[in-house]
């Protein structure tokens, strides 16, 4: 049958990739999206985390609201709301570790910009579960996503459509063709109008952008404990509720490492950190994995199209954040590949920007 609408070709499906090729299927484009099955990425391992609040200085997260926004709307068109049961709204909440930082952090958020996002208490919340004496703040637009089970009901929810095929295959860069538009796979020749690079940590051997992208290891345990908190807990590491007794704590960041596995040091970092305010006993870890984020020099994403291929484009670099993020701009960066306008893109996100191109290579 002749295929009369180009085929958008999206290289990993993890959440860049996934958000991505749902947008381009709502608009009405028919994509083939390549998935490696050997290759274990971020989104399979992530604990999927929402948080508004950045770092130990307390800041609000880079458009922050916007991208919450655009992550409601995603969960809330009607082609998606099966989605909704993976995506679990709880607040977090964060201990003044002393009086200083109960003083700071509140003069922080009487600013406009935290209306609606935080919350100040100074009593003790749960004091028999969490050591927490100041008190501590509450960050009311947050939550976290179960991204295996989104991925998978994604996929099938756009398998229905007809207009989006799963290749659960790698795409070998030397079967890419990008001055003639199309690529050499399986002994047959198939044209593409934009193939968009959403490989995470693997970009960083890709032959067409040279970029910084930079593994940050982090793991991940599963434990069983006595105790029932309601909240996310967040300090210094993070405490999600699965259930009863049951609870996600993550994650390290590591910079350095000679393993990408799960390891007893990681192991040990994460539950000695936790139990600094959490007062129950961990009973048992019962899960632990490992996986590499995809992070830039400055922890901003890379988006954007090659200079003299231009029907090449990456999205990369998200980082923690994917959740969070990758609703937005997904459909940014889908509005510049259907328009052709690539200037559209923002500025913090340009791949040509100084620290994210590689010192040893050019774009």
């Amino acid at each position: 049958m002749k295929d009369e609408i180009p085929k958008i070709l999206i290289v990993g499906g993890g959440l860049a990739g996934m958000f991505l090729a749902a947008n381009l299927v709502k608009a009405g484009r028919r994509v083939v999206l390549f998935s490696d099955p050997f290759s274990l990425g971020a989104s399979d391992v992530a604990a999927g985390l929402v948080n508004p609040i950045t770092g130990r200085q307390y800041v609000l997260t880079w458009r922050a609201k916007e991208f919450l926004n655009h992550l409601e709307a995603f969960l809330s068109d009607a082609r998606f709301r099966a989605l909704q049961k993976y995506y679990h709204v709880r607040p977090v909440f964060r201990p003044f570790p002393d009086i200083f930082s109960s003083n700071e952090w509140t003069s922080k958020t009487s600013s406009e910009e935290f209306n609606g996002i935080t919350q100040a208490e100074f009593s003790p919340w749960k004091p028999e579960l969490i050591r927490n004496p100041f008190g501590g703040m509450v960050h009311q637009k947050s939550g976290w996503m179960d991204i295996p089970g989104f991925l998978s009901e994604l996929k099938k929810i756009l398998l229905t459509t007809g207009l989006f095929e799963l290749k659960n295959s790698r795409l070998p860069y030397d079967a890419i063709h990008p001055e003639s538009k199309f690529i050499q796979i399986e002994g047959e020749q198939l044209p593409y109008q934009h193939l968009v690079f959403c490989e995470g940590i693997q970009g960083r051997v890709n032959p067409w952008f040279r970029l910084q992208i930079l593994p940050l290891k982090g793991q991940i345990l599963t434990v069983q404990t006595q105790g029932d908190a309601e909240r996310i807990l967040s300090s210094g590491i993070f405490m999600i509720p699965l259930g009863p007794n049951q609870y996600r704590l993550g994650s390290t960041y590591e910079r350095a490492f000679t393993e990408e596995g799960p390891d007893e040091k990681g192991k040990a970092e994460l539950l000695q950190e936790a139990a600094r305010w959490w007062l129950p006993k961990f009973d048992e870890v019962l899960n632990h994995t490992a996986g590499l984020r995809p992070t830039t020099p400055d922890r901003m994403p890379l988006i954007g199209h090659h200079q003299t291929l231009p029907g090449l484009w990456i999205f990369n670099g998200l980082g923690a954040k994917g959740v969070l993020q990758g609703p937005g701009l997904a459909r940014l960066l889908s509005e510049a590949i259907l328009n052709e306008t690539p200037e559209i893109l923002w500025p913090e996100t340009n791949i040509y920007r100084a620290k994210a191109v590689d010192k040893g290579g050019n774009l």
